[in-house]
């Protein structure tokens, strides 16, 4: 159950990440986004926030939170 859980979490983050992506480029247009993904801060919170979210989701693997009934 603990797999399933990192799962979803995992996915769930996939997909809003490529919402905010595509949300982004629409606005910006391609090359506006691509000068605004090289600035440092951005990649920078870009690592923090993968860092967290992994940080956050791996937590369902290593522990035994989620108790299944049998």
């Amino acid at each position: 159950m603990n797999y399933l859980v990192y799962g979803v979490l995992l996915g769930a983050s996939v997909a809003a990440s490529q919402f905010c992506t595509t949300t982004l480029r629409n606005k910006l247009g391609r090359v506006r986004y691509l000068e605004f993904r090289k600035r440092p801060v951005v990649r920078l919170l870009e690592t923090v926030c993968t860092w967290i979210v992994s940080s956050v989701c791996i937590v369902f693997v290593g522990t035994d939170i989620i108790r299944e009934p049998f």
